[in-house]
């Protein structure tokens, strides 16, 4: 079973090589990594080449383009032939110790395994209660409008099967961070079968946050209620 991690990047020179290494010190077997950057200027592509050297990791620049979702999908239609794909940020915030579990889950037939902070003995550490709040009611949110029956629907530490991502792949829009719902509503509409496991989430301590919450939650809303009235 060939397996894949994709994880997005801007700006992330303090976490990249961390995480990378803490990846690959779980040895597992026929993994790879895919990274895409959005053109980062703080020195991420330098070390990006460096550890291709090192481990089995292909990076792509994209030059003069941004955004999570766009990244994200660039990212799967790189990864779509593998049988497991994996997605994480690169801000230390998904502990890669998870993976081994996300793995067992799809293996025993699941199409989706998400890393809730939402389920028990799942939780967020060091977070401000505003983010907690908003959080909490963006999940809600998504939950009752979308029908999702998800607790952690805006969760980016997701693992997926071949399968499902060669169904969805084709349909999917989002530019920004609402790319993580509208997967989701896709992958309802094929009757996948998803499981969610706890996880703990840290905020990041190294680098800034480049989302900009406003933004981002208008889109999302947008992005809610398209689902909802038009299907896609």
């Amino acid at each position: 079973m060939k397996k894949v991690i994709v994880i997005p990047t801007y700006n992330e020179a303090e976490n990249i090589e961390v995480l990378i290494k803490k990846i690959m010190a779980l040895n597992i077997k026929n993994l790879q990594i895919i990274i895409i950057d959005d053109d980062s200027q703080d020195g991420t592509s330098k070390i990006l080449k460096k550890l291709s050297k090192q481990y089995l990791v292909s990076y792509f620049i994209r030059e003069n383009k941004r955004g999570y979702g766009s990244a994200l999908k660039l990212g799967l239609e790189k990864a779509k032939n593998f049988d497991i794909i994996i997605t994480m940020d690169a801000d230390l915030s998904h502990n890669p110790k998870e993976i081994p579990r996300m793995i067992d889950k799809i293996n025993g037939g699941y199409d989706l395994v998400i890393g809730s902070r939402y389920v028990e003995s799942g939780r967020t550490i060091n977070w401000p209660i505003l983010r907690k709040l908003t959080s909490r009611a963006t999940n809600l949110l998504v939950r009752t409008i979308l029908l999702t029956g998800i607790k952690d629907n805006t969760s980016g530490y997701r693992t997926y099967s071949k399968k499902i991502i060669g169904k969805i792949l084709s349909d999917i829009n989002s530019e920004g961070y609402s790319i993580l719902e509208e997967i989701l509503f896709l992958a309802k509409k094929e009757k996948s079968k998803i499981a969610e496991i706890p996880i703990e989430f840290s905020n990041r301590k190294e680098g800034k946050s480049k989302a900009n919450m406003l933004k981002e939650l208008f889109s999302l809303i947008k992005m809610i209620f398209k689902l909802k009235f038009w299907g896609s």
